[in-house]
C-alpha cells in the first residue's frame, strides 16, 4: 500500500466533506477524525491501520465521495494490517473479499483469511 496514496484519499474526502450540506459540527468532527487517521497511518502500527480501513469504510457511507475509492483505500490498508497478522485485519480482508469491497470478489480467499484470523 501506498501510505501517499491513502493520504491524498483522505485529503480528497476532507475537500468533500467541506462541501457536503451536512451541519458544520459534524463536518468538523468528521474532518478532525480524518486528520488523526492521516497522522495514523504513517506510524505503520498493524491495529493503527486496521483502525484506518474501518473509518474509511465507515465513513463512505456519509460522504458524497466515490464509495469505491473509499472501500479500495479500506481494503489497502487492511491488507498491510493483515500482512503483519493482525487477526481483526485478517477477517477485515476475508470479509473484503466475500464482499467484493475494494477489489474482486473471491469467496476462496475470503475463507482462506478467514481461517488464518481464527488461527
Amino acid at each position: 500500500m501506498c501510505v501517499e496514496q491513502t493520504k491524498e484519499a483522505f485529503q480528497n474526502l476532507t475537500e468533500e466533506i467541506k462541501k457536503s450540506p451536512a451541519p458544520d459540527e459534524e463536518k468538523q468532527l468528521v474532518i478532525g477524525m480524518l486528520q488523526e487517521f492521516i497522522e495514523n497511518l504513517v506510524s505503520q502500527d498493524a491495529e493503527d491501520l486496521w483502525k484506518a480501513g474501518n473509518f474509511m469504510q465507515m465513513i463512505s457511507g456519509y460522504m458524497l465521495a466515490p464509495k469505491e475509492e473509499l472501500y479500495e483505500g479500506a481494503f489497502r490498508i487492511y491488507s498491510e494490517a493483515a500482512e503483519k497478522g493482525y487477526p481483526p485485519a485478517l477477517r477485515s480482508v476475508g470479509q473484503c473479499f466475500m464482499l467484493g469491497l475494494g477489489g474482486p470478489k473471491d469467496e476462496i480467499k475470503g475463507i482462506e483469511y478467514y481461517k488464518q484470523a481464527a488461527e
